[in-house]
This record gives structure tokens, C-alpha cells and sequence, in this order.
């Protein structure tokens, strides 16, 4: 009998909620708003110096005006070390020239090669890039501003950017607005301000003057702060924000400390008074950006393989986007060709005894290629396939094909295990080209009592040359088969055939499995829910018909669960368009794991929407290693 659970167990994971996390950026910004430059923080006192480096003075000062010097000095109360300055340290606005940045002693300096824009407000914003020399404490979140004009604008907008397709934080994308309200500015115009996101993704562009602003996310592949890369990673939103201050009250408590008590007596402060403190909030804080990449990578030609007489393969380094054409100069078209699934290895299996005998092959290959600009351009190139006899193959003679020793029986791979699957196909496996002309001769029996008795299957191809077939049957749990497979039934390419093939298996009992029952609240009939497995990786997809959704044949252990609207209906998730204004399909994270028990029916209430997006993802599948702390 199935034992049966409303709830399961659940992990005890802590997770910092966003507007907490992003409260770390305010704090540190009511420095840049009172005339300091940041100071970071870090633990103080003990034996060993846990205590970053302290800004003694600058040149110019922390928020002066009316700057003129292109050079900026740090001079700091102990010597410093810059880490990876040219990706940490960002200046707003961009400068299309790299500023040189430099640490001699106890001195900072940077160099802005640009001229001075009037009237403008600069950050130089070091996020943790400053060090000390001995102990390597950090000076983290460190900045300091300065204007050309009279005023300094201080106005700031933060959040957070996730990878839209997992919900990871994208770290190091550089993040930037436009006052230009207009879909082309993010195509044509260098950001006016700008940051980039920590390890946790999390941003907060400073020093803004009022107006009204669009904010974009950029991998800049092309280093111009222009989204002219068909590669890069965006993130882009059609929200229009208008930056501000809000004054906000809260409690602060003050401690005093209890003289004569034991130095192992806890506490040893107790509350002397709580009083009302007074702080400023910039908003928006909590700005949420979900980052994506068109389809299709960079796309070039990696190189030819020939390890066997009678194929040879063409590896790009993706997919191909397009119908290639391939044009033999020294052997004839008579050839199969097969691309395997992900669309990025070709292979040409020769069928022409004369063809396989050729040492070096030679052919041109027209193809598209992506060009320095990230645009694909037509690409026509010759290629030399050359095979190798293997050592001690060298008495054989130079015409003498590897194939000609005589292979009586072509082998038959499978999945089958003593335990099989309720659920799978049978797959066969074949290492060229076969085909067979009478599936009459596949058997599958099913042991009953004593006798085997022969059961209804179904043969299909699983590829279009006959590489792969599957054979399928409504499998009964714990029952047990067999299957034969006549001599002769399959022939491949090159003449060769199968021997008599049998083998036996057993069915797994429903036993074996758990129930996943799932009640999904909101239901829009868009949704498909995938299963997942420690790594991230889907290991059952399924369209949910209804808000009410059962999956059966559930493997025990741990697992995780997401969902993903399907807006166009293919199936898969789709990622956005910035020429089309579409964003990226919509990706959910079940927030806790899945303690999945053989034999027992595990039963959810879930409401995607209910967490907040950065928060739902399980600390143990995030790729970042500082998300959730």
C-alpha cells in the first residue's frame, strides 16, 4: 500500500531576502551622500590585522567640485595592492579609452585619458579591488566621486541580475542607463552611467542626476558600452525609472556595558536606551534584471577528423546555423551524412570502395562564419583529410584499407540492464549506417509462469540513417522479457550483417519508484515543470494539462523541480529578442528540495509566484558560491 505525505521535510537553508542584501549597497551609499569617500568596513581588534586599508587623503578630495585634473591620487594609512584593477575598477561615466590604474606604495592613482565632459559627475568605483600588503584584507565597495560642475549628483539605482534561463546571479556584466528613452540608444549611444555586478549579481549605479532613465544589462564583448555584438549577453527592461531619495525612521538600540561581571558571563551589555535615527533610502533598490544570449555562439570551423578509412567528420564549434555545402575535388558525392544532435559534428560516411582507399581526401567546404564584428559572413575553405594507418598497420600496404580484414557480424548495442525501466523504449545502438528490411524478425516475449509468450512491440528509427532504432512496449512491472533479434536482420553500410542477438531482462517494480503530485498555483496552461537532478540538469520535462499534476516513476533521492512558461508553445525555453522587444520566457525555481521515497506519493502545493524570483532557486544549485550567505 502507498504510504502518502501532504509535506515534505524541509532542508533548513537561509537565504538573505533581496531588499536585506541590497540594504548592504544603501549603507554604504549614505557615505557618498554625506561628502566621504567609502570607507569599507571589516572586522576589528585581535592579534592578527583583520582591518583594511584606510583613505588618509585624496586628490581631489571625496566629492569635490569644479574638478579640472584628469589624474586622481589615493593615498591610503598603509601599503596597498590593486587585484585585477582593469575588469574591478569602473569609472561612470565610460571612458572609451582604458584608464590607467596603478598602486605605488601607499598610493592609488588613476589616470583618465578621456577629457573631462562639463558639468559631469565621475565614480570611480573600486569594488573590492584594494588590498593591504600583508594580510590581503579588503577594502570592499570602496568609490569616490568628484564633479566638473557645482553640484554633485547623487542620486542611485540598484537590484540584481539573473541568468534567465537558471536563475544563477551573472557576475561582472557591466550595467548601465540611458536617459535616451529611445529603443535605439542602447544600439548607438555609450552608457552615461554605469557599474558592474558583484559575485551575486547584484549592482548599484551611483552619482545619477535627476531625470527620467532605462537601465541595461551588457556582457560588452566589443568593449564600446554598445549593444552591437549579436553574442553578448543583455538584459533589458522597458520599465522607465525615475531615481529618489525617501527619509525613513528607525529604532536603534544602544548598549552599555555591565561593569564586575565574570569575562565568561553572557551578556556582558545589556540595552540602555533605543532612539529614533533618522536615514535615506534611494530607490529603486530592488530592480530585477533577467540576462540572456540569442541563440548561437560565435560559429567557426574547429577542425576534420579521419580515424577510420571509410568517414571522416567536421567539427564546428556550435551548431550550424545554415545548410553548409560540401564539394569532394578528389572523391565522389556517394556518401551519407549524418549530424549528430547538437548540430555542431558532421560526419560523411563513404559508401565507394575507391573513395575509402584515398589516403587524403580533399574537399571545400562553404559555410558561415562569424566575423570579427559578430556577424555571420560566407566562409569557403579546402580541407585535407588524412588517415592514419595505426602502428604496426604500416606492412600492409599503402592501398590496403583497415576494412578489408573481414568483420562477420556488426555489433548491437542497447540500454538494457537486469533492472529495466517501466517507463523506457529500448534503444539500439549501431556503430554505421544500418537498415533492415523485415522488423518480423525482432521478438520480444514476456515470462509467463514457465512459457514465453510473444508480445506486441513497435520498431522506429531514431535517426534519419539508421544509427539508432527504438523498440517500444507497455512494459509490465516486474514481469520478466526477453529480446532476439534474428541473424541477418540488420545490414549496415559496408555489406556486414548481425548475428543472433538475445537478451533477457526484468521489468522494475512500481515499488521502486516515488509519486510526485503537484497542485500549481497560478495555472495559465503555459507552464511545463522539469525535474532536476544535483547538477542543475533536467531529467523528466512535462507539460502540465492541468493544475493538477501527477508524475509517476520518480527516481528515489533527492531532487529539485523548475517550470518555465512556454509563451510560443515549442516546448523549450526560448530566451528574448531586444530588436523584437521580447523578453526571455519566464523561469521558477521550487524552492526547497524534493526528498523523493521509493513506494510513497510525494504531494506539493506550489505557487511560483510567492517567493521572490532572486530568493527561490536552492542554495546547493547555484553555480555562485557567495549567493544565499
Amino acid at each position: 500500500m502507498n504510504l502518502q505525505r501532504k509535506h515534505i521535510e524541509r532542508p533548513k537553508h537561509k537565504r538573505i531576502p533581496l531588499s536585506v542584501r541590497v540594504g548592504g549597497w544603501l549603507l554604504v551609499s549614505l557615505f557618498v551622500a554625506m561628502g566621504c569617500a567609502n570607507r569599507g568596513s571589516g572586522p576589528q581588534g585581535g592579534p592578527k590585522d583583520e582591518t583594511p586599508p584606510v583613505l588618509l587623503r585624496s586628490m581631489p578630495l571625496p566629492n569635490q567640485t569644479n574638478v579640472t585634473s584628469q589624474r586622481v591620487v589615493l593615498e591610503f594609512d598603509e601599503i596597498v595592492l590593486l587585484d585585477n584593477p582593469s575588469q574591478k575598477v569602473v569609472v561612470s561615466p565610460p571612458q572609451s579609452t582604458q584608464p590607467i590604474v596603478k598602486a605605488v606604495s601607499k598610493k592609488i592613482y588613476v589616470q583618465l585619458p578621456d577629457s573631462l565632459e562639463p558639468n559631469t559627475t565621475y565614480t570611480i568605483d573600486f569594488t573590492n579591488s584594494i588590498e593591504d600588503n600583508n594580510e590581503k584584507n579588503k577594502l570592499e565597495n570602496f568609490a569616490i566621486a568628484f564633479s566638473t560642475g557645482d553640484v554633485i549628483d547623487s542620486l542611485q539605482m540598484s537590484g540584481v541580475v539573473l541568468d534567465a534561463s537558471n536563475l544563477n546571479p551573472v557576475a561582472d556584466m557591466i550595467v548601465g542607463i540611458h536617459s535616451d528613452l529611445s529603443d535605439s540608444a542602447f544600439l548607438t549611444k555609450r552608457f552615461e552611467r554605469i557599474t558592474k555586478t558583484d559575485s551575486d549579481g547584484f549592482f548599484n549605479v551611483k552619482n545619477i542626476k535627476p531625470g527620467r532613465y532605462r537601465i541595461y544589462g551588457l556582457t560588452d564583448i566589443g568593449s564600446n558600452y554598445l549593444y552591437d555584438v549579436p553574442t553578448e549577453q543583455i538584459a533589458f527592461l522597458d520599465t522607465i525609472y525615475i531615481p529618489d531619495t525617501h527619509g525613513h525612521m528607525r529604532k536603534d538600540t544602544i548598549w552599555k556595558e555591565v561593569p564586575g561581571l565574570p569575562s565568561d558571563t553572557v551578556p556582558q551589555m545589556v540595552v540602555d536606551s533605543i532612539v529614533d535615527r533618522g536615514y535615506t533610502v534611494f530607490t529603486p533598490y530592488d530592480i530585477l534584471m533577467r540576462a540572456f544570449t540569442l541563440p548561437g555562439k560565435r560559429q567557426y570551423l574547429v577542425r576534420n577528423e579521419r580515424e577510420v578509412r571509410h568517414k571522416f567528420t567536421i567539427i564546428f564549434n556550435t551548431a550550424v546555423d545554415s545548410v553548409h555545402t560540401l564539394t569532394p575535388l578528389n572523391f565522389s558525392n556517394d556518401y551519407i551524412l549524418q549530424s549528430n544532435l547538437g548540430g555542431d559534428t558532421l560526419t560523411y560516411w563513404l559508401k565507394d570502395s575507391m573513395d575509402i582507399k584515398i589516403d587524403t581526401l580533399l574537399a571545400s567546404v562553404r559555410y558561415r562564419k562569424t566575423d570579427s564584428l559578430g556577424v555571420l559572413q560566407w566562409q569557403l575553405d579546402t580541407i585535407r583529410s588524412i588517415y592514419r594507418a595505426p602502428r604496426g598497420a604500416a606492412g600492409r600496404g599503402r592501398n590496403k584499407p583497415q576494412e578489408e580484414k573481414k568483420i562477420d557480424f556488426i555489433k548491437i548495442s542497447t540500454n538494457l540492464s537486469s533492472k529495466f525501466d517501466v517507463y523506457n523504449s529500448i534503444n539500439l545502438i549501431f556503430e554505421a549506417p544500418t537498415f533492415t528490411n523485415d522488423s518480423g524478425t525482432i521478438l520480444i516475449e514476456q515470462l509467463v509462469d514457465t512459457i514465453w509468450k510473444k508480445v506486441p512491440t513497435e520498431l522506429e528509427r531514431g535517426d534519419s540513417i539508421g544509427m539508432r532504432y527504438r523498440i517500444h512496449h507497455k512494459w509490465k512491472p516486474e514481469a520478466t522479457y526477453r529480446l532476439t533479434i534474428d541473424s541477418a536482420t540488420f545490414h549496415n553500410l559496408y555489406g556486414a550483417h548481425n548475428n543472433q542477438f538475445m537478451q533477457q531482462f526484468q521489468v522494475r517494480s512500481l515499488e521502486d519508484y516515488s509519486k510526485l503530485i503537484l497542485n500549481l498555483t497560478p495555472f495559465t496552461g503555459k507552464e511545463v515543470i522539469q525535474l532536476l537532478d544535483k547538477k542543475d540538469n533536467p531529467i523528466r520535462t512535462i507539460k502540465a494539462e492541468s493544475s493538477h499534476i501527477v508524475v509517476d516513476y520518480v527516481e528515489p533521492g533527492e531532487s529539485y523541480m523548475r517550470l518555465f512558461i512556454d509563451e510560443n508553445g515549442n516546448g523549450v525555453w526560448d530566451p528574448g529578442n531586444y530588436s523584437l522587444g521580447i523578453q526571455p520566457e519566464e523561469v521558477y525555481y521550487f524552492p526547497y528540495t524534493l526528498q523523493m521515497r521509493a513506494f510513497w506519493d510525494i504531494e506539493e502545493e506550489w505557487n511560483y509566484l510567492q517567493t521572490p524570483l532572486p530568493e527561490q532557486k536552492p542554495v546547493e544549485l547555484i553555480s555562485s558560491p557567495n549567493m544565499g550567505k
